[in-house]
Order: structure tokens, then C-alpha cells, then sequence
């Protein structure tokens, strides 16, 4: 984010992607036309005339222009989300991580069987599309479905129910800005962002307008 006074005296804060979310490549530039990277090499060119990038195989857009068949051709062993056409590198689970998302699956489908499996839970890796734009492919850690109430309207898009995605130092600012603004507007009904280190656990609840309850590892969150 950026600090600056308007006209008339008020100091306003601006906050926006960062100069490097746009500069894949480091030029300094945010077009992709110019075809040599920051060391002086030349980039190989798509049939699209676009830069092709050296990690990801794809042709380099504007961040905000990726789509999902962009995302197809990314080789598998590189891990990525697009949220709102821009990609996100995914960094690899901690052991910590990787507990908690397992405790908390492991309590979720123990009640799911006991209940009837109205709701499952499903555990990353697993993909989640909303609407049809081809501008969002998401893995959260944790994520539920339910079936449908008998008076909810049939679409296309079926938003998951529940969502909780478990922290770690270089996912802090996507997981309390870009994705939770993402599911709010997705309709996802619940989000948990889990905080190891605080040992903490947000809770907005955004069917019932519901935000940002904080509970410690300690308390029983309903």
C-alpha cells in the first residue's frame, strides 16, 4: 500500500499489487513487449508474439489476464492458484501445515459419516472454479460441501460451503486480503484462516454478515 494527500489536505491510503506483480520479469516495465529479461537474454516467443515464460511455459500477460487454460499448460510439478487472472506461486505445505489440515479433515468426515453425509470435506489438493470467467482456479487446505436446500436456485457454480486455509508466512497477505475478498464474493458461506504461529483462528461468517471472530487453539469454535 502507498500513503499520499489528496487536494484537499486528507491523508489516503491506497493499496494495490506491488510494481513485481506485474513485472514477471524484471525489466521495470509493466508491458510484455520488451523481449529481454533483466540478466539480457532474449525470451523465446509464443506463436502469440508474447514472451514465453521461463518457469511457468506460458506466454507472459498482464497480471489480471491469465486464464485457466493458461494455468493447463503450467507443468504439473510447478504449484499455482489464479485468482481474479493473476497467478500466485503456492509454497510447499510445513509439517505443522499439514497436521492441522488433517485433524481438522479427519473431525469434519468423522462427523459427516455420523450425520448422514449431507456435507463432505475434501482435503488439498483440489481444484475450485467459480462462475465462468476461466479467471480463478483455487486449492484451498480445506474445503465443504453440502448438498443444496430444497429452495436454493440451480446453477452452473456451486461455491464450496466452508473454507479454511491454514497460514504460513508467504501466504499472509492472499489469505486475509485476496482470497478472503475472492470467497466473500464467490459465496462461500464460511471462512477460517488459521494462524499457526499465533495459534490463532479467524472466523468470518459471511452468510449471517458475521466478520472476523478471533478464537485461540484453545477455545471451541462453534
Amino acid at each position: 500500500y502507498e500513503i499520499y494527500t489528496d487536494i484537499l489536505g486528507h491523508e489516503v491510503v491506497q493499496v494495490r499489487e506491488s510494481g513485481p506483480a506485474y513485472d514477471l520479469y524484471g525489466t521495470g516495465a509493466l508491458e510484455t513487449t520488451d523481449m529481454m529479461d533483466a540478466f539480457g537474454g532474449k525470451y523465446e516467443i509464443s506463436e502469440e508474439g508474447l514472451p514465453i515464460h521461463p518457469r511457468y511455459k506460458i506466454p507472459v500477460r498482464r497480471q489480471g489476464e491469465y486464464t485457466t487454460d493458461d494455468l493447463d499448460k503450467i507443468p504439473d510439478e510447478i504449484r499455482v492458484e489464479l485468482i481474479d487472472g493473476v497467478i500466485y506461486d503456492l509454497a510447499s505445505p510445513t509439517s505443522i501445515h499439514q497436521i492441522i489440515a488433517g485433524t481438522v479433515h479427519t473431525i469434519m468426515s468423522n462427523y459427516a459419516a455420523e450425520h448422514g453425509h449431507h456435507c463432505m470435506p475434501y482435503i488439498a489438493p483440489l481444484d475450485v472454479e467459480f462462475d465462468n470467467r476461466k479467471k480463478d482456479r483455487l486449492q484451498p487446505d480445506l474445503l465443504v460441501v453440502c448438498e443444496r436446500e430444497k429452495d436454493e436456485p440451480e446453477t452452473d457454480q456451486h461455491a464450496p460451503d466452508f473454507i479454511m486455509e491454514v497460514m504460513s508466512p508467504s501466504s499472509r497477505r492472499v489469505d486475509l486480503l485476496i482470497k478472503l475478498n475472492r470467497y466473500m464474493r464467490a459465496g462461500v458461506k464460511e471462512y477460517w484462516i488459521v494462524d499457526p504461529e499465533k495459534k490463532t483462528v479467524l472466523v468470518y461468517d459471511f452468510i449471517n454478515n458475521d466478520f472476523a471472530h478471533t478464537y485461540s487453539f484453545d477455545d471451541k469454535i462453534p
